[in-house]
């Protein structure tokens, strides 16, 4: 977290392998370490090895958000469809396979996967969000703006500052397509979210 990518680093993370051998987080963890020091053969072999040993829900998804935060949308699709089918309603796989739907351009599948987890979280704020970033990315602003006002109702927080950027998205796409006033309404919304993001819309 704080950019430290020595040998340090490596050394802790291959310490907690040798504590415990079955986590399958350190080894993805470690994959994602030997990636940025551009050891990509290393790297592959220790996502495989994190695939291989997470066989519970909590590890799969631990291991889904670090392929992820390593661009391997397609790895974690296929490890969350395993989460989902021992855990069908669990709410941070669903996310998480939407994103990764999403990320491959499979945006059918991402739709019906983030409109449930929209549904079975409480305000679905992240669900909506991720609805919200698939709309923007097909070109349809008008429902993204929708997702977004679903989401609004119930943000707090940290969230506030992510819809308000996601709202300034949808009033750029409006401008872009010619529709000065629901751009003007949307970075509005922005600005009642964030004022100091929306200050540059």
């Amino acid at each position: 977290l704080r950019g430290l990518a020595d040998q340090e680093t490596e050394d802790a993370y291959r310490r907690a392998i040798e504590e415990s051998p079955e986590f399958a987080p350190a080894y993805a963890h470690l994959g994602r370490f030997l990636r940025r020091k551009g050891r990509a053969s290393d790297s592959a072999a220790a996502f495989d090895t994190a695939i291989r040993k997470a066989l519970y829900p909590a590890s799969m998804i631990l291991v889904a958000q670090a392929l992820q935060s390593d661009q391997r949308f397609a790895d974690s699709v296929k490890l969350l469809k395993k989460v989902l089918s021992q855990d069908a309603n669990n709410p941070a796989a669903l996310i998480l396979l939407g994103r990764g739907f999403t990320s491959v351009g499979a945006y059918t599948d991402a739709e019906v996967v983030l409109r449930k987890a929209s549904m079975i979280t409480v305000g679905g704020v992240s669900g909506w969000s991720g609805l919200a970033e698939l709309y923007l990315r097909v070109g349809k602003p008008d429902a993204a703006e929708d997702a977004l006002l679903k989401a609004a109702r119930f943000a707090d927080g940290s969230d506030r500052f992510e819809l308000a950027r996601l709202f300034a998205a949808v009033g750029d796409a409006f401008l872009k397509t010619g529709g000065q006033v629901a751009a003007e309404r949307a970075f509005r919304k922005a600005r009642e979210l964030n004022p100091e993001l929306a200050a540059d819309a």
